[in-house]
Protein backbone atom coordinates (compact mmCIF):
# COMPACT_ATOMS: atom_id res chain seq x y z
CA UNK A 1 0.00 0.00 0.00
CA UNK A 2 1.41 3.35 -0.99
CA UNK A 3 1.54 6.25 1.34
CA UNK A 4 -1.38 8.13 -0.29
CA UNK A 5 -3.87 5.27 -0.13
CA UNK A 6 -5.39 6.49 3.10
CA UNK A 7 -6.05 9.91 1.46
CA UNK A 8 -7.88 8.26 -1.42
CA UNK A 9 -9.88 6.18 1.06
CA UNK A 10 -10.85 9.30 3.11
CA UNK A 11 -11.72 11.34 0.01
CA UNK A 12 -13.88 8.46 -1.23
CA UNK A 13 -15.71 8.37 2.12
CA UNK A 14 -16.24 12.15 2.07
CA UNK A 15 -17.45 12.01 -1.52
CA UNK A 16 -20.03 9.42 -0.55
CA UNK A 17 -21.24 11.58 2.34
CA UNK A 18 -21.53 14.62 0.06
CA UNK A 19 -23.47 12.59 -2.44
CA UNK A 20 -25.82 11.44 0.34
CA UNK A 21 -26.40 15.02 1.35
CA UNK A 22 -27.15 15.91 -2.23
CA UNK A 23 -29.82 13.23 -2.32
CA UNK A 24 -31.41 14.66 0.81
CA UNK A 25 -31.63 18.06 -0.88
CA UNK A 26 -33.62 16.49 -3.70
CA UNK A 27 -36.81 17.20 -1.76
CA UNK A 28 -36.05 20.92 -1.87
CA UNK A 29 -35.48 20.75 -5.61
CA UNK A 30 -38.70 18.81 -6.15
CA UNK A 31 -40.62 21.33 -4.03
CA UNK A 32 -39.14 24.20 -6.04
CA UNK A 33 -40.31 22.56 -9.24
CA UNK A 34 -43.81 21.68 -8.04
CA UNK A 35 -44.43 24.81 -5.95
CA UNK A 36 -45.21 26.87 -9.06
CA UNK A 37 -48.08 24.56 -9.94
CA UNK A 38 -49.15 24.33 -6.29
CA UNK A 39 -49.33 28.09 -5.77
CA UNK A 40 -51.07 28.62 -9.11
CA UNK A 41 -53.68 26.04 -8.07
CA UNK A 42 -54.13 27.71 -4.66
CA UNK A 43 -54.55 31.15 -6.27
CA UNK A 44 -57.16 29.63 -8.59
CA UNK A 45 -59.10 28.30 -5.60
CA UNK A 46 -58.90 31.69 -3.86
CA UNK A 47 -60.04 33.46 -7.03
CA UNK A 48 -63.01 31.12 -7.50
CA UNK A 49 -64.07 31.88 -3.93
CA UNK A 50 -63.68 35.60 -4.56
CA UNK A 51 -65.65 35.34 -7.81
CA UNK A 52 -68.49 33.56 -6.02
CA UNK A 53 -68.51 36.24 -3.32
CA UNK A 54 -68.56 39.05 -5.89
CA UNK A 55 -71.32 37.45 -7.99
CA UNK A 56 -73.42 36.84 -4.89
CA UNK A 57 -73.00 40.45 -3.77
CA UNK A 58 -73.75 41.72 -7.27
CA UNK A 59 -76.93 39.65 -7.48
CA UNK A 60 -78.03 40.66 -3.97
CA UNK A 61 -77.32 44.31 -4.76
CA UNK A 62 -79.26 44.33 -8.04
CA UNK A 63 -82.26 42.52 -6.58
CA UNK A 64 -82.27 44.66 -3.44
CA UNK A 65 -81.94 47.92 -5.37
CA UNK A 66 -84.78 47.03 -7.76
CA UNK A 67 -86.98 45.95 -4.85
CA UNK A 68 -86.16 49.08 -2.80
CA UNK A 69 -86.80 51.36 -5.77
CA UNK A 70 -90.15 49.71 -6.42
CA UNK A 71 -91.20 49.96 -2.75
CA UNK A 72 -90.13 53.61 -2.50
CA UNK A 73 -91.87 54.36 -5.80
CA UNK A 74 -95.09 52.78 -4.53
CA UNK A 75 -94.95 55.04 -1.47
CA UNK A 76 -94.13 58.04 -3.65
CA UNK A 77 -97.07 57.35 -5.96
CA UNK A 78 -99.36 57.16 -2.95
CA UNK A 79 -98.09 60.50 -1.63
CA UNK A 80 -97.92 62.16 -5.04
CA UNK A 81 -94.15 62.77 -5.11
CA UNK A 82 -91.67 61.78 -7.81
CA UNK A 83 -90.26 58.29 -8.09
CA UNK A 84 -86.60 57.63 -7.13
CA UNK A 85 -84.01 59.00 -9.54
CA UNK A 86 -81.07 57.11 -11.01
CA UNK A 87 -78.71 58.33 -8.27
CA UNK A 88 -81.08 57.09 -5.58
CA UNK A 89 -81.23 53.65 -7.19
CA UNK A 90 -77.40 53.55 -7.37
CA UNK A 91 -77.25 54.38 -3.65
CA UNK A 92 -79.71 51.53 -2.97
CA UNK A 93 -77.39 49.20 -4.89
CA UNK A 94 -74.35 50.42 -2.95
CA UNK A 95 -76.15 49.76 0.33
CA UNK A 96 -77.14 46.20 -0.64
CA UNK A 97 -73.91 45.16 -2.41
CA UNK A 98 -71.32 46.17 0.18
CA UNK A 99 -69.26 44.39 1.29
CA UNK A 100 -67.39 43.15 -0.78
CA UNK A 101 -68.11 45.55 -3.63
CA UNK A 102 -66.83 49.07 -3.17
CA UNK A 103 -69.36 51.88 -3.52
CA UNK A 104 -69.97 52.86 -7.15
CA UNK A 105 -67.74 50.04 -8.42
CA UNK A 106 -70.59 48.57 -10.46
CA UNK A 107 -71.95 50.66 -13.30
CA UNK A 108 -75.74 50.86 -13.60
CA UNK A 109 -77.53 50.96 -16.91
CA UNK A 110 -81.20 51.59 -17.20
CA UNK A 111 -83.93 50.99 -19.75
CA UNK A 112 -84.87 53.18 -22.68
CA UNK A 113 -83.98 56.86 -22.51
CA UNK A 114 -81.62 56.44 -19.56
CA UNK A 115 -84.49 55.99 -17.09
CA UNK A 116 -84.96 52.87 -14.99
CA UNK A 117 -88.72 53.21 -15.16
CA UNK A 118 -90.76 51.40 -17.77
CA UNK A 119 -94.35 52.54 -17.98
CA UNK A 120 -97.39 51.05 -19.66
CA UNK A 121 -95.74 48.14 -21.35
CA UNK A 122 -98.10 46.36 -23.75
CA UNK A 123 -98.18 43.26 -21.55
CA UNK A 124 -97.97 44.88 -18.11
CA UNK A 125 -99.81 48.12 -17.27
CA UNK A 126 -98.28 50.38 -14.66
CA UNK A 127 -94.65 50.99 -13.77
CA UNK A 128 -91.74 48.75 -13.09
CA UNK A 129 -88.04 49.38 -12.65
CA UNK A 130 -85.44 47.51 -14.70
CA UNK A 131 -81.90 47.71 -13.35
CA UNK A 132 -78.77 46.24 -14.91
CA UNK A 133 -75.46 46.52 -13.06
CA UNK A 134 -72.13 45.72 -14.73
CA UNK A 135 -69.05 44.89 -12.66
CA UNK A 136 -65.49 44.35 -13.87
CA UNK A 137 -63.85 41.58 -11.82
CA UNK A 138 -60.06 41.32 -11.81
CA UNK A 139 -58.63 38.07 -10.40
CA UNK A 140 -56.36 38.40 -7.36
CA UNK A 141 -52.71 38.01 -8.31
CA UNK A 142 -53.40 37.93 -12.04
CA UNK A 143 -54.06 41.64 -12.66
CA UNK A 144 -50.98 42.16 -14.89
CA UNK A 145 -52.34 39.56 -17.32
CA UNK A 146 -55.49 41.37 -18.38
CA UNK A 147 -58.22 43.83 -17.60
CA UNK A 148 -60.53 41.32 -15.93
CA UNK A 149 -63.95 39.93 -16.71
CA UNK A 150 -67.16 41.90 -17.06
CA UNK A 151 -70.35 40.57 -15.43
CA UNK A 152 -73.85 42.01 -15.87
CA UNK A 153 -76.94 41.19 -13.86
CA UNK A 154 -80.46 42.48 -14.41
CA UNK A 155 -83.44 42.62 -12.06
CA UNK A 156 -86.89 44.12 -12.29
CA UNK A 157 -89.32 45.29 -9.65
CA UNK A 158 -93.02 46.04 -10.21
CA UNK A 159 -94.39 49.12 -8.48
CA UNK A 160 -97.42 48.05 -6.50
CA UNK A 161 -100.33 50.43 -6.78
CA UNK A 162 -99.32 51.83 -10.16
CA UNK A 163 -101.80 51.60 -12.97
CA UNK A 164 -102.02 52.66 -16.56
CA UNK A 165 -102.97 56.17 -15.46
CA UNK A 166 -100.53 56.58 -12.52
CA UNK A 167 -96.94 55.74 -13.47
CA UNK A 168 -93.42 56.87 -12.65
Amino acid sequence: MDRFAWRRWISARLARRGFARARRAAAAVEFAITSVALFTFLMGIINLGDLGLVLGALQHGVQGAARQAAVVAAGDLASGTACPANGDIQSYFNAFATPPLAANSAVPSFGGGGSPWVSNDATLPGSYVVLTETYNWVPIGFSPFGTGFSFSLTAAGFVMGSSASVTC
